[in-house]
C-alpha cells in the first residue's frame, strides 16, 4: 500500500484547495447543461484538470453560476489506498488551513465531514467508507451575487447560451 507524506504531495506552502483555479475566475467553455443541487440550486459544472494533480484525486470538477459562470465552488474526489494515507492528507491541509474536527466514523452512518471557514469561504473535507476523500471550496457569496442578477435579468436568460 502507497503512503503519503508531505514530499509526495509537495511541500505544505504549497498545498491549495483550489487546484490552481480561482473562486470568482469566469468559464466560458466546457460547461454543463444547468443542473441542480441538493438545494434545487441551479449551477454549471466544468470538469477540469490541474497541472499538478494530487496523489488519489482524480476528478477535478468547477461549479460555476448559471448567468455569469463564475466559479463559486471547487470540487475534487478520489479514492485514497489507506487509512493513514488519509491521515496524511487531512494533516497537510490542516498545516496551512487549520483544524478539521471529524466526528468518530460509525459503521450506520459512513460519511464523516469537516467544515472549516477560510477567509468567508468554506472547505469541506468528507471521507466516505474510509476509503474516499472528497474536498470541496466554495464561496456561496458569488452564487447569490449571481441569482441577484438573475432576477434582474429575468428566469429566461439563464437557461440561455451554452
Amino acid at each position: 500500500m502507497a503512503m503519503i507524506t508531505c514530499s509526495s504531495i509537495r511541500a505544505q506552502e504549497q498545498v491549495d484547495v483550489t487546484f490552481g483555479r480561482k473562486i470568482g475566475e469566469k468559464v466560458d467553455s466546457g460547461l454543463s447543461a444547468i443542473a441542480y443541487g441538493p438545494e434545487r440550486r441551479p449551477f454549471r459544472k466544468a470538469d477540469f484538470k490541474p497541472t499538478t494533480p494530487y496523489p488519489y484525486l482524480t476528478k477535478y470538477q468547477l461549479r460555476v453560476t448559471p448567468v455569469t459562470h463564475l466559479v463559486f465552488e471547487i470540487y475534487a474526489h478520489g479514492d485514497f489506498p489507506s487509512e493513514s494515507a488519509i491521515a496524511e492528507f487531512v494533516k497537510i491541509l490542516e498545516a496551512k488551513y487549520g483544524r478539521l474536527t471529524f466526528p468518530p466514523f460509525e459503521e450506520d452512518w459512513p460519511l464523516q465531514i469537516a467544515t472549516l471557514m477560510i477567509d468567508e469561504r468554506e472547505l469541506t473535507v468528507m471521507i466516505g467508507n474510509k476509503k474516499t476523500v472528497f474536498v470541496t471550496y466554495q464561496d456561496l457569496s458569488v452564487y447569490l451575487r449571481d441569482q441577484k442578477k438573475r432576477k434582474v435579468t429575468g428566469p429566461a436568460s439563464a437557461g440561455k447560451g451554452r
